[in-house]
């Protein structure tokens, strides 16, 4: 009885969230719920917050279904992350939101995404290619530079990386 009791405590406890989730807003990821290095999103958290992974160490992240938005620093220096893969309902990732992530090499992004933030992925050291999806309206000051990136497709027009950034210094 008792040896059946504890397993289904463990069981229990398998599923437990340690994260801190305030209104749909994934606020702070806890540690615990990073498993063999990668983290999915639960499904009741519909934004992620500033900041929201901190003090966590993963090189995976998958953004479920019911995520909308990716707010501000949200990722920023998680040096270790290698792989982003988006829900399909993400339409504004903040700026940022991956800022440092220098081992990042892989994102898939959704297809309803309109905006990318002011230096995104800047300073994204292995990030070679992105394929931006149609509906993109908007793409932050800086949002890719710092990253080995030589062309960036947008609206189904190449620009040369370096000459949109010029333009963009040249507004200011």
């Amino acid at each position: 009885m008792k040896g059946k009791r504890i397993i289904e405590e463990l069981a229990q406890n398998a599923n437990q969230v340690f994260s801190e989730i305030k209104d749909g807003v994934l606020v702070k990821v806890d540690p615990r719920d990073v498993k063999d290095w990668q983290y999915t999103t639960p499904p009741e958290v519909t934004k992620i917050g500033f900041n929201a992974f901190k003090n966590c160490v993963l090189t995976a992240v998958t953004i479920g279904d019911n995520v909308t938005e990716i707010g501000r620093c949200a990722f920023q220096g998680q040096e270790l992350l290698q792989k982003v893969k988006m829900g399909k309902n993400v339409t504004k990732i903040g700026p940022y939101a991956f800022y440092g992530c220098t081992s990042l090499m892989e994102v898939k992004l959704s297809r309803k995404l309109k905006e990318i933030g002011e230096w995104t992925f800047c300073d994204c050291s292995y990030l070679v290619h992105i394929p931006l999806p149609k509906n993109l309206e908007k793409i932050g000051t800086g949002a890719f530079s710092c990253t080995p990136i030589e062309r960036i497709i947008y609206r189904q027009f190449e620009e040369n990386k370096k000459a949109r950034e010029e333009k963009v210094v040249a507004k200011k």
